[in-house]
């Protein structure tokens, strides 16, 4: 196992990963310094959703669908490495929702559960942390469509060898980490957390597939 974590730090992808995680910290970054954190950004983003609906509903099916785009190319990928006979794409492809259910599904709930911050909508009303909540509005942290999508979108950057592939893929990621933020599901806090764990994800992807290969 030591062997094998050496040899995942020596071949893993730094820059893409790098490159695609970027934008969203630079999102949040500005974010924190020019909007706000906390009931201040939360009390924005409200006035901004009242005042442009069209584009609010825009950024809600964006933020909606964005991980299901990125589960339908994985899945694609898998049926087709498994019919032309492709192991190594179809392994990479297993990895890569193997660490989706572990990281995005399993370890999310359990840490939503167990610290129970109240989402923005729910703390403008003035909801307090109730751990061990199993109530949505107290899932706020950590966000589990930015850790989906920060792991779909640096798995993906990892399958080509151009930058542009991986800058593509954190403006994606960027603008899911925005939406979230903007539809007052998310504090800064949550989506930074959820970058975190993507690349958690990312990494633990890359550790199954080189395993898989020795």
């Amino acid at each position: 196992m030591r062997s094998a974590l050496k040899q995942n730090l020596r071949t893993f992808p730094w820059m893409q990963q790098i490159v695609c995680l970027a934008p969203l910290g630079a999102v949040l970054a500005c974010l924190a310094l020019f909007v706000g954190t906390g009931n201040d950004i939360a009390r924005e983003f409200y006035r901004l959703r009242e005042l442009h609906p069209e584009f609010t509903q825009g950024v809600r099916m964006f933020s909606a669908w964005t991980q299901n785009v990125f589960y339908a190319i994985w899945f694609i990928l898998l049926v087709y490495g498994l019919r032309v006979k492709k192991k190594d794409l179809a392994r990479r492809a297993f990895c890569f929702f193997v660490v989706q259910a572990v990281c995005s599904f399993v370890l999310v709930r359990i840490l939503k559960v167990a610290f129970g911050f109240p989402r923005p909508y729910a703390t403008l009303a003035g909801a307090s942390i109730v751990p061990f909540s199993f109530e949505a509005s107290q899932h706020s942290f950590p966000s589990g469509h930015t850790t989906t999508v920060a792991i779909s979108a640096c798995c993906t950057a990892s399958l080509g060898a151009d930058l542009l592939l991986s800058l593509f893929m954190g403006l994606v990621l960027a603008g899911l980490g925005f939406s979230r933020i903007y539809l007052g599901m998310h504090h800064i806090l949550d989506v930074s957390a959820g970058l975190v764990l993507g690349a958690f994800g990312s990494f633990c992807f890359h550790y199954l597939c080189n395993r898989g290969s020795t």
